[in-house]
């Protein structure tokens, strides 16, 4: 529903010009839109949200839904609107970061 609202949002905002607060309203949609399968993955795999460090398992599997997003995107990056195109281009930096920092060195057995 969030990302439903904010894209109509940006949707009638950009009806009176395509300017910063539809850009908002779109890269709120992004973010709404993508980031429920990160924190469902943190609910399963741990009890308390609010513990401070991933698992192994945990980053293992938000690595994976990283991949798959950016693979899924890889049609934004030449997009008309920026906002999706920045944010294909930033996932796949944040899952390299994961996969390097958090499986290879951090939470490797």
């Amino acid at each position: 529903m969030p990302a439903a609202a904010f894209w109509t949002a940006g949707h009638l905002l950009r009806r009176r010009a395509d300017d910063v607060p539809a850009r908002t309203m779109d890269s709120l949609a992004s973010c709404s839109r993508r980031s429920p399968p990160f924190l469902e993955i943190r609910h399963f795999v741990t009890t308390a949200t609010l513990q401070p460090l991933p698992s192994l398992a945990e980053l293992g599997m938000q690595v994976l839904v990283g991949l798959a997003w950016r693979s899924g995107s890889s049609a934004c990056v030449g997009a008309q609107q920026p906002v999706h195109g920045v944010a294909a281009l930033i996932m796949p930096q944040l899952t390299l970061l994961g996969s390097c920092f958090g499986l290879l060195i951090e939470e490797n057995p």
